[in-house]
């Protein structure tokens, strides 16, 4: 009697401290670690969250976790806005969902592995002792799936893996290398085996053309709080930006990147460690490119208040321009 009133207790100050979340009274919480959940999140029956006291599990707003699902880390779990991951899903150690995708029944990440290369006649258990010894970026490996992600039910996905923004990986699939952006994946291992589409990052981005919505690749509102609505929400004529952001455009080390952007609050702008401060209003950015990697070009929003409303910075558009003289 006195654990069924101690569960009523811990159900009604968790319901409290996440108002606005919807969680079924048999969630489970193993241990003391940091939880957030987005207005509107919901956690299904038998859904267990468990982590140690530095670890952190953060569930966008509308996200949706469904029956007997089981989140584990001592590190940080992060599924993003509107996604959702069906029954008997498992996500173990350093995993980051993005927004908006689909995961269904039986899908399995962790970001961590038994040891038996090291000492083969070792039985596992022993090797894992002493793998525990080893620092944490040699035991677990973060795995990270980009938003409007589609993985089919009964995919694994193995530690370290990256899966690009729009991917599509089929039903009891294997995902054992990092997969670009827009594919179509399958088998054991995972193969691409076709394109969603051509993903070609421009050398300009417009936010009222849908056609470059893609390159808006990740930190962007782009599905509205309306279910019934199926247009992207574009506040003031723009993607809304979270504090980090990434935009993928054609650009060469040497050239400028130009971003384009309306803000309602005072703050400031960085990219590649340079940092711009931001009016409110609409501000015109450049940057010129030290050193580029890659197509993916990520901003860090630093807003003046700690605690500002939604919507607070919205992306037009981005160019890049020639090289400086």
């Amino acid at each position: 009697m006195q654990s069924i009133y101690l569960a009523l207790i811990n159900y009604w100050l968790r319901k409290t401290r996440h108002r606005g979340a919807h969680i079924h009274r048999s969630v489970q919480w193993q241990g003391n670690f940091d939880v957030k959940l987005g207005k509107g999140a919901c956690l299904g029956a038998g859904t267990v969250l468990c982590g140690g006291p530095a670890a952190s599990i953060d569930i966008g707003s509308n996200a949706w976790i469904g029956n007997d699902c089981e989140l584990s880390t001592l590190g940080m779990v992060q599924i993003g806005a509107h996604s959702s991951l069906q029954h008997r899903t498992q996500l173990h150690g350093e995993v980051k969902i993005g927004a908006a995708c689909v995961g269904a029944a039986g899908l399995y990440i962790s970001s961590g592995t038994h040891e038996f290369r090291r000492k083969p006649a070792l039985p596992i258990r022993l090797q894992d002792r002493a793998k525990s010894r080893l620092p944490t970026a040699q035991r677990s490996r973060q795995v990270v799936v980009g938003d409007d992600c589609w993985l089919g039910i009964g995919v694994v996905v193995m530690p370290g893996v990256t899966i690009g923004r729009g991917s599509i990986v089929g039903a009891n699939s294997v995902v054992t290398r990092d997969l670009p952006p827009y594919c179509i994946a399958a088998g054991a291992p995972a193969r691409i085996v076709g394109q969603r589409l051509n993903f070609q990052p421009p050398t300009e981005l417009v936010a009222t053309n849908d056609d470059h919505l893609p390159y808006f690749y990740s930190g962007f509102r782009q599905i509205s709080d309306d279910a019934t609505d199926p247009a992207p929400p574009r506040p003031r004529g723009g993607f809304a930006a979270d504090r980090q952001f990434v935009l993928a455009l054609s650009v060469c080390t040497g050239q400028t990147v130009e971003v384009q952007f309306d803000s309602t609050v005072s703050g400031a702008l960085e990219f590649q460690g340079i940092i711009h401060p931001v009016a409110p209003g609409i501000n015109t950015l450049r940057w010129l490119v030290q050193a580029v990697s890659d197509v993916f070009l990520s901003f860090k929003w630093l807003p003046d208040s700690a605690t500002e409303p939604q919507d607070t910075l919205v992306v037009l558009n981005a160019k890049v321009n020639g090289a400086e003289a």
